[in-house]
């Protein structure tokens, strides 16, 4: 609204081009205008300058968060002109109620959907991406046939207040979880991880604690030197709202490493020779790892020999031995 106004101003010849300013005020719904007049440039007792006009409607409008802002001008009768910066506030919202969502549902909405009061909200705008918002969440949460409406109360004031109406239906459920090629040694931490997020049969699926629990299992295995491992995570249908999930585990050849002191051990050792989940180690990395080590001693403190690394490679295990 702020360029339309401008442009006409640019580009019309008005009466009040060159008359006099002799009074300037503002119009604000929040009672502020003092403090926004102090921003004004224009002067008073000069003749009215579109370019300065420009500049204040701008200001006003960066002040603050404005619908509009517009300016009026009124002929003072044998005195000149009085310039009315009149501001429209965009509208904000002033309260949130949820009706109809659980518990859980409502405190998972309250915390991903970021809808702060004062914030500025157009309904008209925002609410069909509001109403998906939730949906989405909801279906990543494991409440797939989410029935959603918002109500929107808006008062003179530009106040906002929004009623979530959700029915929930029914809820995604584990019918069961199938642990598929899980290394013996990872298999008693993974099961305690799936109790800890309460992942178990007939729990709610959530996919995004899923897609947590997928990563958090391949940096297990990644600790205990599968660092090829492949986790996937598919969950079937099994009947009507539950599902079935599998883990499903591709864990590649098995890295060891020995190493003598002072090298250090574990992930710390894998920062070390620049190795990251996934990589593949041939024997081609032998001079690669040597010089990693020798910078790594240098950097410390270590004077020595040389570091020697072999790899010895089977297609079950690969064995980096740094001497």
């Amino acid at each position: 609204m702020i360029l339309l106004l401008l442009l006409s101003i640019a580009f019309a010849a008005p009466w009040y081009v060159g008359q006099t300013v002799n009074q300037i005020s503002i119009v604000s719904p929040s009672g502020s205008e003092g403090e926004l007049s102090s921003l004004l440039g224009h002067p008073l007792g000069e003749p009215l300058d579109l370019r300065l006009v420009r500049q204040d409607l701008q200001t006003l409008y960066l002040a603050g968060d404005f619908d509009s802002v517009v300016v009026r001008v009124h002929p003072i009768m044998g005195e000149g002109v009085h310039l009315q910066y009149n501001i429209k506030h965009a509208p904000k919202i002033n309260a949130v109620r949820f009706v109809g969502a659980p518990a859980e549902l409502k405190n998972i909405l309250t915390n991903r959907l970021n809808l702060n009061l004062g914030q500025v909200f157009y309904p008209e705008e925002e609410i069909f991406k509001l109403e998906e918002s939730i949906r989405t969440i909801g279906a990543k949460e494991g409440w797939t046939d989410l029935q959603v409406r918002i109500d929107v109360l808006r008062n003179n004031e530009q106040r906002v207040n929004l009623t979530l109406n959700i029915e929930p239906g029914e809820v995604q459920k584990l019918s069961g979880i199938t642990l598929v090629d899980l290394p013996q040694e990872v298999f008693i931490e993974t099961q305690l991880l799936l109790l800890r997020k309460g992942i178990w049969r007939g729990a709610r699926v959530s996919i995004k604690e899923l897609s947590r629990l997928k990563d958090e299992i391949r940096t297990r295995l990644v600790r205990k030197g599968w660092i090829q491992a492949r986790v996937n995570l598919p969950l079937v249908e099994v009947s009507a709202k539950r599902s079935q999930l599998t883990i499903r585990v591709e864990p590649g050849p098995l890295h060891l490493f020995e190493a003598d002191s002072p090298l250090p051990k574990g992930e710390k050792l894998l920062a070390l020779l620049d190795i990251y989940p996934g990589d593949r180690i041939t024997v081609g990395d032998e001079e690669r790892f040597e010089q990693k080590v020798y910078l790594w001693m240098q950097r410390n403190g270590f004077v020595g020999a040389p570091p020697k690394v072999s790899i010895q490679r089977t297609p079950k295990k690969i064995t980096i031995d740094i001497e």
